[in-house]
């Protein structure tokens, strides 16, 4: 196996054991590790002056965060849809889930006496949640565009404070482009499959009438966008660390039909 494929199995199994909760996983969605982002994060972290012991405790504490912010967003913004009590307890409990991984991460880096890095995760926590205030309360959007670049930079954010935190180059355009599509790659098989979440919502809020229709439509034409927009960043990318991972992430991921440029 690649170094990278050991690094990333490894933090997968520390992760899954931090969050383990029987009782919650009874009635809400299992949390997924978002391995894209984790292959993200490790190869920023190869690239910073940490012990091993850090880079243990940055890994597995930004991605909680994450997964704590992913846990949320599961919750739909519309919750008039269903007032059954098993559903309602399921959403309340999302929301717990949520504030529980948050939590985990907190305890973590208490361990090591890294306020700097708790300092960094907050920070990013509020601004994220900021746009996603913005993204799925603000009752009219101009463009998909101005929803693409709201979630994209939700989706960035995390990424680019700890980047800085580590004194790392500001994180490559290219990459942004990967995890945006890697974004509306997952909500698109959330929406195939008849789940739920705060973004489909928003998104099928813009289609007022053949709904389904318009909503697929939309997705389609977001995608296509992404997707042109991630092989123009390829074609053009002269950042070496940049280039570096994004071919790693296409050896590993192979996202549609982008080639490497």
């Amino acid at each position: 196996m690649h170094t990278s494929e050991i690094d990333i199995a490894y933090f997968k199994k520390q992760i899954k054991q931090k969050m383990k909760h029987t009782y919650l996983h009874e009635f809400i969605e299992k949390p997924t590790i978002d391995e894209e982002k984790l292959f993200i994060l490790n190869s920023m972290m190869d690239r910073a002056i940490l012990s091993p012991e850090q880079k243990e405790q940055y890994i597995i504490s930004t991605m909680l965060v994450q997964m704590a912010l992913d846990t949320h967003d599961l919750v739909p913004v519309n919750n008039t849809s269903d007032t059954q009590p098993e559903s309602q307890i399921s959403k309340q409990l999302t929301v717990l889930a949520g504030d529980y991984y948050s939590g985990l991460y907190y305890f973590l880096l208490s361990e090591i006496d890294d306020f700097a890095m708790i300092h960094t995760l907050a920070t990013a926590i509020k601004e994220i949640n900021e746009y996603k205030m913005n993204l799925y309360y603000q009752d009219k959007w101009k463009t998909t565009d101005d929803i693409m670049f709201t979630i994209k930079k939700i989706e960035t954010l995390l990424f680019s404070h700890v980047s800085a935190h580590l004194g790392l180059d500001p994180l490559d355009e290219t990459v942004g482009e990967w995890l945006l599509i890697n974004k509306i790659t997952l909500e698109q098989k959330r929406a195939q499959i008849k789940k739920s979440s705060s973004l489909i919502d928003v998104w099928r809020s813009h289609c007022n009438h053949d709904h389904e229709t318009c909503f697929q439509n939309l997705l389609e034409k977001m995608m296509d966008k992404q997707m042109n927009h991630l092989k123009a960043s390829v074609t053009s990318q002269t950042s070496q660390q940049g280039t570096y991972l994004i071919k790693e992430l296409l050896y590993k991921f192979k996202p549609l039909d982008v080639e490497e440029g």
